[in-house]
């Protein structure tokens, strides 16, 4: 049974560390403390102004009191409204500081939520209000890095101070989702925080194939937070990692007709409509579509390849819908790719004499893509690119990174050079281009990695082809605006709209470009012999 024993009247307080045994919570709207941790036999607990720790110079603490305890796990106790505002106050246990925590006037705190962050114009400007005021809101540093702010800032208003904290840490848990080093590192940040991101998700992951878990995880890191809402994008990827990672067409079927609600809700057009054809000829497509499904990351992604399948069952001679690219396309996106030769040991080289070099060689599959025909005939007969057989292009596949630099290499002609990336070994068959390129300055990879077998965005193609203008001395200039603006990354802004007036790159029918989405086959021909004819 716990009681009181006596009051202290008098204490000399000594040099004292932090003990690991115990933390410390504050209710600001109560005044309860509680000090957590084993507590048995007779203890002192008392609180006092951190920076006056002596308390035989006067000052006493603002609480004291001794109990006696039975092997119990914390204990609360009323410390009064007699604080004084924006102090750090220490709480001990004995000789051992069991905690701090700082008083803050919760109406100040909740004026200061309300009134001030919520006036805040942009992330920047958030970042800097919340720096010059943490200490008020009762923190001992800035609770927020740049990045997080910019998260947060999509949150406002704040209702009040507990608002503004909720949004805090749900901020700061998405951007330790963008700074996740893996799928595993995504996975483990979503079980810590279950109280933000809820049991639902946690679930989902645990009911998915590895394959299916493995994309999710993947598309969910690298989501821009800035743009969209995490249950937007976990509502989205679902659905795209259903389907590309449908082991065959029959569930491939089932997964588009079982998410095609989600699918409409978050592709741009919202048009994508199943009711439109009958079981047989959905068969069909998806037994079509699931040949070039590797490396789609949205909905738009998922929509392009099931209307580019559906153009190649019905044997139309053209891609036709607002999808269609208008004179081509210069972006980036996640694929699985461009077949290189890699029996090529220098980026200098540009013919492989092996190669079929027949004026119009024929590829059995170009029928959904005569917008890319002469591109990829012309570029296949100067052996700069080939089909993925003798007679099939798979015009409808993605290109990586490293695939991606290659090409770059062989078109500005960039020289080999040495380098180092921790995931891009000396004696892998991209790895002079690679290197070339980040010599030169054109690639810079993050965080000491290049990806080179992840999926490039139709952006990040962009802003590689555009340092590789300026590397070259090519001299483009001007801005172009597309539809989609908003949905480019802050880093790829100029170079799509440099790119985009200087029409190397072009964007869809409808005024798009879908920065996110991958950079196909045919895509990545149509770029690269535009560029090929410029510079050559």
């Amino acid at each position: 049974m716990k009681k009181i024993v006596q009051f202290i009247v008098f204490l000399i307080v000594i040099t004292m560390t932090v003990c690991a045994e115990y933390s410390v919570s504050y209710d600001e709207n109560s005044f309860d403390v509680t000090v957590n941790g084993r507590l048995d036999g007779i203890k002192n607990i008392y609180v006092i102004q951190k920076d006056d720790p002596i308390v035989s110079s006067g000052n006493m603490p603002i609480y004291i009191r001794q109990y006696e305890f039975e092997n119990e796990n914390s204990k609360t106790f009323n410390i009064g409204k007699n604080l004084k505002n924006s102090v750090v106050y220490a709480v001990y246990v004995d000789n051992d500081l069991a905690g701090e925590f700082v008083f803050v006037d919760i109406t100040e705190r909740n004026s200061i939520a309300k009134e001030k962050f919520s006036a805040a114009a942009d992330g920047n400007d958030l970042y800097s209000i919340i720096n010059d005021n943490y200490g008020k809101m009762g923190y001992a540093q800035n609770p927020v890095s740049q990045k997080a702010a910019a998260i947060l800032y999509t949150f406002i208003p704040f209702d009040d101070a507990k608002d503004f904290d909720a949004k805090l840490k749900k901020a700061n848990a998405l951007e330790s989702l963008n700074n996740a080093k893996n799928n595993e590192e995504v996975k483990q940040i979503i079980e810590d925080n279950e109280k933000i991101f809820g049991t639902n998700i946690q679930s989902l992951i645990k009911a998915m194939t590895e394959k299916e878990r493995g994309t999710f995880l993947s598309l969910l890191g690298k989501t821009n937070f800035t743009k969209r809402s995490f249950e937007d994008a976990a509502e989205e990827f679902e659905a795209v990692a259903k389907c590309v990672s449908s082991e065959h067409w029959t569930q491939l079927s089932d997964n588009l007709k079982k998410y095609a609600a989600v699918i409409k809700k978050y592709e741009s057009a919202h048009s994508f409509d199943l009711s439109a054809y009958d079981d047989s000829k959905i068969e069909k497509v998806c037994a079509e579509m699931i040949k070039y499904l590797s490396g789609a990351v949205n909905a738009d992604d998922i929509v392009d390849k099931f209307k580019n399948s559906l153009k190649t069952v019905e044997g139309a001679g053209n891609q036709g819908g607002s999808t269609r690219p208008s004179g081509g396309n210069g972006g980036g996106g996640k694929g699985g790719g461009y077949v290189i030769d890699k029996s090529y040991n220098n980026a200098t080289d540009v013919v492989d004499p092996d190669r079929n070099t027949d004026d119009r060689k024929k590829f059995s599959d170009m029928g959904a893509y005569d917008w890319a025909e002469e591109s990829v005939y012309e570029l296949n007969k100067k052996g700069i690119i080939s089909g993925k057989t003798d007679d099939l292009y798979e015009p409808g596949s993605n290109i990586t990174r490293a695939e991606f630099s290659k090409l770059i290499c062989k078109i500005f002609n960039f020289e080999n050079r040495s380098g180092k990336f921790a995931d891009v070994a000396d004696d892998s068959w991209y790895a002079p281009f690679v290197y070339a390129l980040s010599s030169n300055g054109v690639v810079s990879g993050a965080d000491g990695r290049f990806y080179p077998e992840n999926d490039i965005t139709r952006e990040d193609a962009a802003v590689i082809l555009y340092r590789a203008y300026n590397v070259k001395g090519i001299n483009i200039s001007g801005t172009k605006s597309f539809a989609d603006d908003d949905r480019v990354s802050d880093y790829a802004k100029e170079a799509v709209s440099v790119l985009g007036n200087e029409k190397v790159i072009a964007g869809f029918e409808d005024g798009r470009f879908l920065p996110q989405n991958n950079l196909t086959r045919a895509e990545a021909a149509v770029l690269l012999y535009r560029v090929y004819r410029e510079i050559n």
